[in-house]
Parts: C-alpha cells; structure tokens; sequence
C-alpha cells in the first residue's frame, strides 16, 4: 500500500489530493489522522490547542470545553503547523492567537490561513457568497454549511467576497480588529473608538437583540474621513462572546470613490 502523503503546502492541494468535493466531505480529524497527526480532546486551561510531533508522527491535543466549530478551527491550526513546522518540538496556540490576521507574515497567520483554506476552500466557498452586499444572513448560511464559527466564517465571506465591505471587531473598551475586502482601500480605516450612534454601541451593551436586519447608518459613525457624513454605509453587527462583530457594506462603491476625490 502507498504510504500516505503527510506534507502539503496549500490546504486545496490536500483536498484535491483526497478528493474531496463538498463540505460536508471535510471531515478535519480524519484528514489530520491521514496527514500523520492524531487528534485528541483535553480539557486546557492555557491555551485552545496543541501540537508534539516527531519524525511523520504528531499529537494534536484540543480543548475539549470549546465549542465545535471552534474545535475544528484549531485542529486546522495545528495541522497547518505540522504542514510548515515540523522540527518544532512542540506548539501552543491560544484562542486570541486563533482570531489573529491570517495576512501577517508569521507562523500563526500562516497556520490561521492554511485552518481557513481547509475548512473554507476557496473553490467551494466563494461561490456561495452571491454577488450581493454581504450581510450576516448569509454569513451564518456558511457558518452552519462549513461548520465554522460566525468570527471565522465572516472573516473569510470578506476576505473572498467581490463586493465592497469591512468587517470590525470591538470590545467594551476599543477597536481590536477590523478586516477588508479588496475593494474598500487599506487606508480607508474604522474609527478607533465606537461612536455611540452606530447600531453597534447599543448592541454591544445589550439595549438591542443580538441579532437585526442590516441598517444604513452615516458613515462618519464608522470611518476616519473628514468627508465621511456626507455619505451612508449599510451596518449589521451580531454579538460574540468577545464583543461585537459588524460588517459594514457599501451599495454603491462609488462612495468610496468619493471619498478619495
């Protein structure tokens, strides 16, 4: 019998490589089992998931208390180590490690990247998108198909989307995140603090459900532009357990356009 492959650079490549056609083929324990890495559950109390590896043999433990959309991102996240990082005696990942920007150019953002091309294939997710403004409805659509956390997946529905939005994450204090797609311009940036007129504020201290239909709101309640008020963006925020999520959109990209004349 041929010896299994254990090394693959690009996550589509594995896939392809065991024909693997819809998500719910993407069975994430028995892939990381096929690429030499055994998974087990653990209750951890320092970090969200863990790898000890030697020779084409490894030990992924993952915290068994987290929830399984989590759990299968850092299963992803290990295996992308054991993909690029094999030599390294050993691997703890904590969760604010697992919601760092998967474009930084580390071991960590490279390991989130490879968690986020297995689980949410580019050839198999954006299609599902639709070329529509991009909302959390169809977010969580992916989350429950893909079987991936509503952070996760909206990250990735941005990341892949055609049309214009920005993604941003806040906690009770300040910004800690945001994420664009390609059409919206990397300096054009949220504001730091959450503006107490945004949908987002009365959200995140729990005025409002959790959960509303997408509202256009002034834009100068979410962006860095002196010429912001004079145009209006589309907001739909959802709660995390850390904060809010919103996910702003832009019917019209030639606001966007606007802002830069």
């Amino acid at each position: 019998m041929e010896k299994p492959r254990t090394r693959f650079e690009y996550p589509e490549d594995l896939l392809n490589h065991l024909g693997i056609e819809s998500p719910d083929e993407i069975d994430v324990e028995a892939i990381a089992y096929y690429c030499g890495a055994k998974v087990d559950f653990a209750k951890l109390t320092t970090c969200a998931a863990r790898i000890v590896g030697i020779g084409d043999r490894s030990i992924i433990t993952v915290n068994s208390q987290d929830k399984p959309d989590r759990q299968r991102f850092s299963i992803g996240h290990e295996l992308g180590h054991w993909m690029h990082d094999r030599g390294t005696i050993g691997l703890s990942c904590t969760t604010a490690t697992l919601r760092q920007d998967w474009n930084g150019d580390n071991t960590e953002a490279r390991a989130n990247r490879f968690s986020a091309g297995l689980l949410m294939p580019k050839s198999m997710f954006q299609n599902r998108i639709g070329i529509k403004s991009l909302d959390f409805r169809i977010v969580d659509k992916l989350h429950l198909e893909f079987g991936t956390s509503m952070t996760a997946t909206a990250i990735r529905a941005v990341e892949l989307t055609e049309t214009a939005a920005m993604l941003v994450f806040n906690g009770k204090r300040t910004r800690q995140w945001c994420k664009r797609s390609a059409r919206v311009p990397f300096d054009l940036s949220p504001l730091w603090d959450l503006h107490q007129e945004a949908f987002a504020f009365d959200i995140l201290f729990g005025a409002v459900p959790s959960m509303y239909q997408a509202r256009k709101i002034t834009a100068d309640r979410w962006l860095k532009h002196p010429s912001a008020h004079m145009f209006e963006i589309r907001e739909h925020t959802i709660k995390v357990p850390e904060g809010v999520l919103s996910l702003l959109s832009w019917d019209d990209t030639r606001l966007i356009e606007a802002l830069y004349r």
